[in-house]
């Protein structure tokens, strides 16, 4: 295990900046311009050719692949924007819900929804501690457009609060993080925040489970 694999199993969190090209970013801001969104953003982007390609391209960056492991298979692509339509705070969480193929009839899978047309549950613990993020921005960020703040450890741990740190991140770049990190965002005060949100997890999953795409 390599000094970043190390910070980041033990932080949570670490940044990997100019993991995708200028022609990717104008690639996913063509579609952020083109569609119509009736929230702060859509789940449903893997299915889409140049998002897929996108997960794989990012799977193949040397940086991002040490840190993935055996979690090597994109399962959700959630684009998020802040704008001055849309200016939003998320309080301090952590992220427990995934898409699934269907629902299924198991204990170790619970709170069931229905997202998109998309069943969500929350999967058994070892395949939550599996799990790893991949947020791609489209503008540089920071405290003016609503970066993100995160608690340093906090995946390894059931407390709910914890001192926060806010992650800045340049165009281009990622923050790879455990979806088990307590993070939060504050409202924008001005600018845009664009975000693409990749999931990564292990191929195959328990119970007869089945991702609802993977890349």
């Amino acid at each position: 295990m390599n000094e970043r694999s190390t910070e980041f199993e033990r932080h949570g969190w670490t940044v990997v900046t100019s993991v995708i090209s200028e022609t990717q970013i104008m690639a996913a801001a063509n579609y952020c311009d083109s569609v119509t969104l009736s929230s702060a953003g859509t789940r449903a982007l893997l299915v889409l050719d140049w998002c897929a390609d996108m997960a794989q391209w990012i799977r193949s960056n040397q940086s991002i692949r040490v840190l993935l492991g055996e979690s090597k298979t994109a399962v959700q692509c959630t684009l998020f924007v802040k704008d001055s339509e849309r200016n939003w705070l998320v309080p301090l969480h952590r992220d427990y819900s995934f898409p699934l193929r269907g629902k299924i009839d198991s204990p170790n899978w619970s709170t069931w929804s229905v997202k998109q047309s998309v069943h969500f549950a929350r999967p058994p613990e070892h395949v939550l501690e599996s799990l790893i993020a991949v947020r791609v921005h489209l503008e540089d960020t920071d405290t003016d457009n609503g970066a993100l703040q995160v608690v340093t450890g906090s995946h390894r741990s059931k407390e709910e609060t914890g001192e926060r740190s806010v992650q800045f991140v340049p165009r281009g770049g990622t923050l790879v993080m455990r979806p088990l990190l307590l993070h939060a965002s504050s409202k924008m005060k001005s600018g845009r925040r664009r975000v693409l949100h990749f999931v990564y997890g292990p191929a195959s999953l328990p119970d007869g489970a089945e991702w609802a795409n993977a890349v």
